[in-house]
């Protein structure tokens, strides 16, 4: 009888552990899937966009960031954002590898195609000779940007990139303080360069003289690109991304790029705001904004690093003076310490043209020649901060002073 009862008893038990593990496993299988289901559950709001590579490239560059507004049910925002997802990296891989000045990819003609055949009459797609033309009118501007500078930069950026790189720089190493100066003689004497449009066929033909391939050979810099987009790279890439994005329908997001470039898409209007960082006491904040409305655009050059040991940002110290450094190289070859940082921005003009104003301030010797010429600006407003301030003040272009706002909140004020 014992027997019994206690085999009933053990029935009973194992029964309830059964029910207990069907149980534990319904919970199991529906956390799961409802981890699964919020993992693709998407909310209203931005979105990073991150573009996959096609044919001979493993992974895309991070020198972009493309961040989309989506609205609507979770379902048609999974939906949307895989078409937006398909239609950028199409775009993306078009445009970044047309305008690559090192590197060869099968079926495009890019700027590295130009420079690995001078004196040929080379046809490129419309948006490369768009490109072309309009950096080679600001070159012969000669005001700040060059874009047959490829070799000074190649220079500059192999010293700045360096783990210790003061003792090549060329405020403390004399042979390299000659080396630059004579790299930028020689590519700022445009009469070694030809670069002739033929606009009814879309063809470019480009040269450079025997006396500048001499050099380049004498000064080993023959892995160096003539044409080089440099400083208005990112400018460029951005106003093509988004005249494809704009074209497609795809109006309600923003770009920007790790050298700070931002441009907002056509439609893009909530509340965003295009902001200038500056470093203050070893501390990094929001010094000044502007309005993220469709289609403005703004650009930050900086002369400090943003985080402890970042790359290609650093300062040298001579008879007590703090010298810093940074990729924003005036095509002299020698940095004006005048701007700790500078923002341009405008909501009219193009993307291109408020990158080449900030280079315009970046070229300026003196804080009385960067006023004069952010004070000149008609439809781009400025703001900086000098390297001498020794308060937290936002110096604010007449345009700008009803568009730009100090970041009051963290105690910056306008400069009187």
């Amino acid at each position: 009888m014992k027997d019994i009862e206690e085999l009933k008893t053990n029935k009973k038990h194992l029964i309830l552990r059964i029910i207990g593990f069907a149980l534990a496993s319904l919970i199991a299988v529906g956390a799961i899937t409802y981890g699964v289901i919020m993992l693709s559950h998407k909310d209203e709001g931005y979105q990073e966009i991150e573009p996959y590579m096609l044919d001979d490239s493993t992974s895309p560059p991070d020198n972009v960031k493309f961040n989309y507004y989506f609205t609507g049910k979770s379902n048609e925002i999974r939906q949307y954002m895989n078409v937006v997802k398909d239609d950028y990296s199409v775009a993306f891989n078009r445009i970044y590898k047309q305008l690559d000045p090192y590197n060869v990819y099968s079926a495009i003609v890019n700027i590295n195609t130009l420079n690995k055949n001078t004196g040929k009459k080379t046809e490129v797609s419309e948006e490369l000779y768009g490109v072309l033309k309009d950096a080679y009118e600001k070159t012969e501007k000669c005001e700040g940007y060059n874009m047959f500078a490829g070799a000074l930069y190649y220079e500059w950026n192999s010293i700045i990139i360096l783990e210790e790189p003061y003792e090549a720089d060329p405020l403390l190493n004399e042979s390299e303080k000659e080396r630059l100066s004579r790299i930028s003689e020689q590519v700022n004497d445009l009469s070694n360069f030809t670069l002739i449009f033929d606009d009814s066929a879309k063809t470019v033909t480009f040269d450079v003289s025997e006396e500048y391939k001499k050099f380049i050979e004498e000064y080993e810099l023959e892995d160096a690109a003539v044409i080089d987009l440099n400083l208005l790279h990112d400018a460029y890439e951005l106003k093509l991304l988004a005249d494809d994005m704009n074209g497609k329908g795809h109006t309600n997001g923003f770009f920007t790029t790790v050298n700070g470039v931002t441009l907002a898409l056509s439609e893009h209007d909530v509340g965003t705001y295009h902001s200038m960082q500056c470093l203050y006491d070893g501390k990094i904040s929001s010094a000044a904004g502007a309005k993220m409305t469709g289609g403005s655009a703004s650009c930050q050059f900086r002369n400090f690093a943003a985080y402890e040991g970042e790359y290609c940002y650093y300062s040298v110290t001579d008879n007590g003076k703090v010298y810093n450094r940074s990729p924003y190289l005036p095509t002299s070859g020698e940095m004006n310490d005048v701007l700790l940082t500078s923002f341009t921005y405008s909501d009219k003009l193009s993307v291109i043209e408020v990158c080449y104003a900030n280079l315009l301030l970046h070229d300026r010797k003196s804080i009385e020649d960067v006023k004069t010429t952010s004070d000149g600006f008609t439809d781009i407003c400025a703001a900086y901060v000098l390297q001498t301030d020794t308060e937290k003040v936002v110096h604010i272009s007449k345009k700008g002073k009803d568009t730009i706002l100090p970041g009051d909140g963290y105690g910056w004020k306008t400069a009187e």
